[in-house]
């Protein structure tokens, strides 16, 4: 009976300090996420222009891609096509 109390007695030590522990770790991933956000506000419109400009070349390079294996006909993976859209 005395290993189920010391086995009982480690779960909820180990439990409490998991809970207390993690609390600072959440504190500062919401602070992070404040910190991104009002980074995110800060975004001149032209620089979100470039922004959005640089992601649709990443998209058309890899659309390019999948057409030049389709036309070398080898394999590729469709997921590629299904996140990029």
């Amino acid at each position: 009976m005395q290993t189920l109390f010391d086995r009982r007695h480690v779960l909820r030590t180990t439990t409490g300090l998991l809970v207390v522990g993690s609390a600072p770790l959440a504190t500062a991933v919401m602070a992070q996420d404040n910190d991104q956000q009002t980074h995110a506000e800060q975004v001149t419109p032209p620089e979100d222009l470039m922004r959005e400009h640089g992601v649709l070349n990443r998209v058309l390079l890899i659309y390019e891609d999948v057409i030049r294996k389709i036309e070398d006909k080898q394999d590729f993976e469709p997921q590629f096509i299904l996140q990029s859209a």
